[in-house]
């Protein structure tokens, strides 16, 4: 089924670049290193019990320098030195270690397996649909903690470029930057047969660098200020758990309905590109009637779900301003760097 959507997918100096573009628009961007990261969100590790905490959670050393905090949605009886398999749901930060559960979620669209505490068992939920190869990715990965004896790594979970394909209904095109780049992409997808089918084009260089405009978006997107071609300004501001997107009519004579219907495709598009997580709000221009409000409300769901994570809107606040929230998977929007030939 043709989608619209593309990958620009690139490997160089030890790092993966992987571009998901919506109809030549992009939607979402990430650098990562090739051979992933340790203690990044979703990686399975080993882990042992130092400390029982309050509830169900324990202090777990996972081969990292600090403790992890280890949370169990079930109530799972764990002695001081006892091993077991566990999820990185928040990586590392500065001083605070990472926090990790015994829930495995394989991202995105997947089922989650849970540890059985009565017969040390894993079980899928099938509430969720399962991409075909997930099974076996998690009983390998499974088995492989089980056989291990110490704490630390078992395996990355996904690649970024890998959890944006379970997001996808579907895939047009592959541009990969070189043979290099072609051959990891393949390796990467490998446990999903029915997308090795799409087309993955080796792109020429110059066609690489100028496939719908991707690295001239990129590169806006990095700014906190863009001109949409109604004439109105987008300000955007975000810190760690709320981000900020202002409307500003910049002198134009236009209807605010109007003009707000045409902003939020862009809108949820930058979104998604930079990003954002946690609580988003968005001042739009001023609309006092309920049945516009909703109409923007609804336009906004419809755009917000075309993004790899989605978002859920919660509608407009008492002061005006449009609330949404979207899940934390991915790190925030790398800078446009001297390897794409921009400073």
């Amino acid at each position: 089924m043709k989608t619209g959507y593309s990958i620009i997918y690139a490997v160089k100096d030890g790092q993966r670049l992987c571009a998901l573009l919506y109809e030549n628009k992009l939607w979402h961007l990430s650098v990562e290193p090739q051979a992933g990261t340790p203690f990044g969100y979703g990686a399975i590790v080993r882990a042992k019990i130092l400390q029982p905490l309050a509830g169900n959670q324990f202090l777990a050393d996972i081969g990292d320098s600090q403790p992890a905090l280890l949370e169990s949605p079930q109530k799972m009886p764990m002695a001081i030195g006892a091993s077991l398999i566990a999820q990185i749901k928040r990586p590392p930060q500065l001083k605070k270690g990472a926090a990790v559960t015994t829930d495995l979620r394989w991202p995105l669209r997947s089922g989650t397996y849970h540890f059985g505490a009565m017969n040390g068992s894993w079980q899928s939920d099938t509430s969720r649909p399962e991409p075909e190869g997930i099974s076996a990715k998690a009983s390998a990965c499974i088995a492989k903690g089980q056989a291990m004896t110490q704490p630390g790594m078992v395996t990355p979970l996904l690649s970024e470029a890998q959890q944006i394909l379970l997001a996808l209904p579907g895939l047009d095109k592959v541009y990969c930057a070189d043979l290099a780049s072609r051959q990891d992409w393949l390796q990467q997808i490998e446990s999903y047969p029915d997308l090795l089918a799409t087309d993955h084009t080796i792109a020429p260089v110059n066609e690489f660098n100028h496939i719908g405009d991707w690295q001239e978006q990129w590169h806006a997107a990095t700014m906190s200020d863009y001109r949409h071609s109604s004439g109105c300004k987008l300000y955007f501001e975000s810190a760690h758990t709320l981000a900020l997107v202002d409307v500003d009519q910049a002198g134009q004579a236009i209807a605010h309905v109007t003009a707000n219907a045409a902003l939020v495709p862009e809108i949820a598009r930058l979104i998604a590109v930079k990003n954002f997580s946690g609580i988003v709000l968005v001042d739009f221009l001023k609309m006092s009637r309920p049945a516009e409000r909703q109409q923007i409300s609804d336009l906004m769901q419809e755009w917000l779900s075309r993004s790899v994570l989605g978002g859920r809107v919660f509608g407009f606040t008492a002061t005006g301003l449009l609330e949404l929230t979207r899940p934390r998977r991915f790190g925030a929007l790398p800078p446009c760097t001297m390897w794409f030939g921009r400073s």
